[in-house]
């Protein structure tokens, strides 16, 4: 590629950009020197944790060694494991716009996918948070593995036909190939061909025994039968080219990892390189000339560090251990440079970030990248320095106070235990002095030749001592006994729930912001530079399995973006907080969903939401494992058939309620007609009565009008005939 250049003479050789990779190690902090005081540091902080000896102790006195480095850092680092590893969303990628929320929530899953399950997730954040506790900083490196990775294959066997198939893919090389006859399909064809010659040879004495007819022609002689050829298999040897390794993260030694003295953050550092021994054979799998290396630049080419000597001498497993000379030159190991430097070498006037690549003198690479790709953390800030300090820097004189005060009350004991003794020369039998045994027997020539000389017992004081440093040690850490559930105080019948909770804050405090600190600058810039490799160099899609579901993601659709957001939980206490003030959102959406002025403002999707914060408070697996998001289609499913459902209900309840009028209808009907027959009724008996009484009254003057009659008559018959007559 052409670059502008002001001239000729300000173009910068490889020799030259070599010579200043050089010389920025030499300068930098964690360089070559053992001498520097950040190694030694490291070096020391090493140490305390295995619990290596002083340098201070006496042959004749106890020499323990108290581990307050080891349970400061062991303690610290379950909490903040349960924080970052618990989950399967460490990082969330924030949208930067209403469109951007469906591309935020694809990248945070993809890229939480590559880092725990791609990548060993769990075991780069266990050493990462130990080397930032223990060793000042903890470094990882995230970068796109552009190498194909091939696995060596053999078979044996193959027909001709398998032999082509096998070999038919262009990412298939054939290694090895060894041709033999097939010896089961050799056995096979002998015997049947055997079995064809009895068959010949039989047909054949038929043949000749049978009488010839002169008058018929001669039968033409039988054709002997013909050995088939044999079938060759072939045991062969492939390499099965796959595709790249993609994004790769591992964790850096941080002795391996230098930087420039005057660097804040890896992001404005003018150098920074990782320093690492790699074998001739790794160098020449990625593609680099290794011809030109010198033969003298074997393992003993840089001298290791005191604290990666520290890190091993324990038990004898480091590498400058194991300085057996290779009778294979492939596996030579070499030191190998990998160093990222502000610099103009093309002579533009500009400096740009450069990656070098180098062994020695030998330049492998050198080409012109966007940015470094470490990132790293510290937990306790420095301002305006890289380096901060560890949770061992807070400790280790506390571990030395102890163990020297620890050694004395132990020194003590066993002088009170086994106490010394004043003799008379010549006296005492020295021999039987100096046997301490018990039920043993001093022999002495005159009473009082031997005395015993009287060792002072310790104070309670010497034991408030050790509290102190226990004190001392929580003040500065924020361990404690009972932030470790180990102070059988800390719950007592006269200790208030609240009192044991504002301690257990209080102590928490200082790991929380450990934890924040974690957050905000490592797994940050961790996870934009895995981000940002994913965008650069993935330009297919990928099927990942999300939430028991195939998910297709496309890193072409994706735009850059700087805006992440990290997740971290807050511990018990703040648990409870955030479970109560989640409670309280839930409520007043269900107040808004109840009111239907305001019923807009909470919706499904609101409330799916909070279910899914409350879920993750609780470290358990969201996405849908409890509740069902209304976005998806199973849900969208769901809500078609209880519309349809509630439609149905409310066409059965109309078509029950038109139902319902029609008899209210037919049953006033029927009582308006009762009513009516009623009193037609009432009509017909008061008509029927009325005609009873006036046929009563007919009735009753016919018969005053008959009596009537009756008493004419007979009075007139008294009258004709002068005496009494009473008819009938």
């Amino acid at each position: 590629m052409e670059h502008y250049r002001l001239s000729d003479d300000k173009i910068m050789t490889e020799e030259e950009l070599a010579t200043m990779v050089d010389q920025e190690i030499s300068q930098a902090l964690g360089g070559d020197s053992d001498s520097n005081r950040l190694s030694r540091d490291r070096a020391k902080a090493m140490e305390y944790y295995l619990g290596e000896p002083f340098g201070n102790e006496s042959e004749d006195h106890s020499r323990i060694v108290t581990r307050e480095v080891m349970e400061t850092i062991e303690w610290i680092k379950p909490e903040l494991m349960k924080l970052f590893a618990s989950g399967s969303e460490t990082v969330r990628f924030e949208p930067q716009t209403a469109e951007d929320v469906p591309a935020a929530q694809q990248a945070t899953d993809y890229i939480n996918y590559l880092f725990h399950r791609k990548n060993e997730g769990f075991k780069i954040l266990y050493q990462w948070i130990n080397d930032g506790l223990l060793q000042k900083n903890g470094i990882v490196k995230a970068w796109w593995d552009e190498e194909e990775s091939k696995v060596r294959e053999r078979y044996e066997g193959l027909t001709d036909q398998e032999l082509e198939m096998l070999l038919a893919p262009d990412a298939v090389e054939l290694l090895e190939q060894e041709t033999l006859p097939d010896a089961l399909a050799e056995e096979q064809l002998t015997a049947q061909f055997e079995q064809q010659m009895m068959q010949f040879e039989q047909a054949q004495a038929q043949m000749a025994q049978a009488p010839q007819d002169p008058s018929q022609p001669a039968q033409p002689p039988l054709q002997p039968p013909m050995m088939p050829d044999i079938p060759n298999v072939h045991n062969v040897a492939i390499a099965r080219t796959g595709a790249q390794n993609g994004l790769k993260i591992v964790n850096i030694p941080p002795e391996e990892f230098i930087i420039s003295r005057k660097a804040t953050s890896i992001k404005d550092a003018p150098f920074c390189a990782h320093r690492t021994r790699m074998s001739i054979s790794e160098l020449n799998a990625m593609g680099y000339d290794t011809t030109g290396l010198p033969t003298a630049q074997n393992s003993s080419g840089l001298e290791y560090t005191d604290e990666a000597r520290a890190r091993y001498e324990n038990d004898d497993t480091g590498p400058e251990h194991d300085e057996t000379i290779s009778l294979d030159e492939t596996m030579r190991e070499v030191w190998v440079t990998e160093a990222y430097v502000k610099t103009d070498y093309d002579g533009d006037g500009i400096a740009e970030m450069r990656k070098v690549c180098k062994s020695g003198s030998t330049v492998f690479s050198n080409e012109e990248v966007d940015a470094a790709p470490f990132a790293a953390w510290t937990p306790i800030i420095v301002s305006h320095k890289f380096f901060g300090l560890s949770e061992a820097d807070l400790v280790m004189d506390l571990q030395i106070l102890k163990s020297q005060l620890l050694r004395n009350m132990l020194d003590n004991q066993y002088l009170t235990n086994n106490g010394r003794y004043t003799v008379i020369e010549g006296m005492v039998n020295l021999d039987d002095a100096m046997s301490s045994r018990p039920g043993g027997i001093v022999r002495q020539k005159m009473a009082g030749g031997i005395a015993r000389l009287e060792t002072p017992q310790l104070g309670q004081s010497a034991f408030q001592m050790l509290d102190y440093v226990d004190q001392l040690r929580e003040k500065r850490t924020g361990v404690s006994e009972r932030t470790q559930g180990l102070d059988p105080n800390a719950l007592g019948p006269n200790t208030a729930a609240s009192a044991v909770n504002q301690v257990m804050t209080a102590s928490q405090q200082r790991i929380e912001l450990i934890a924040r600190v974690f957050g905000e600058t490592g797994l940050t810039d961790l996870f934009l530079l895995m981000y940002k490799a994913i965008l650069q160099n993935q330009t297919s899609k990928d099927i990942f399995r999300l939430r028991d579901e195939y998910v297709e993601v496309n890193p072409s659709d994706w735009h850059e973006r700087k805006d992440v957001s990290v997740v971290v939980g807050l511990g018990n206490g703040s648990k409870e907080s955030e479970l109560q003030q989640l409670g309280q959102i839930v409520q007043l959406q269900q107040a808004f969903m109840n009111n239907p002025q305001t019923a807009p403002l909470a919706a499904a999707a609101n409330v799916y939401n909070a279910a899914e914060d409350m879920v993750k408070i609780f470290n358990k697996a969201a996405g849908g494992r409890y509740f069902t998001d209304p976005a998806s289609p199973e849900a969208q499913q769901q809500a078609q058939q209880a519309q349809a459902q509630a439609q149905q209900q409310q066409h059965m309840q109309e078509q029950m309620m038109q139902q319902g009028l029609q008899l209210e209808a037919q049953d006033r009907q029927i009582a308006q007609m009762k009513a009516q027959a009623d009193a037609q009724r009432k009509q017909d008996q008061t008509q029927l009565d009325i005609a009873a009484q006036e046929l009563d009254e007919l009735e009753h003057a016919d018969t005053v009008a008959l009596k009537s009659a009756e008493l004419e008559m007979e009075f007139q018959l008294e009258q004709e005939q002068g005496r009494a007559v009473a008819l009938n």
